[in-house]
């Protein structure tokens, strides 16, 4: 179980990585075509109340 436990954590953080890559390509591409580029937004979610 632990090692399932790792693996689903290193999955995690590689798709995090992987989305967070692929956001900042997508502004630097919009960037080169001169378009207007907000600020990146960051939102945590969390659960419990």
């Amino acid at each position: 179980m632990e090692t399932i436990d790792k693996i689903l954590r290193y999955e995690t953080k590689l798709e995090r990585q992987l989305y967070r890559a692929m956001s900042q390509l997508e502004r630097v591409q919009r960037l080169r075509r001169g378009e207007t580029v907000p600020g990146p937004l960051a939102v945590e979610v969390s659960e419990g109340a």
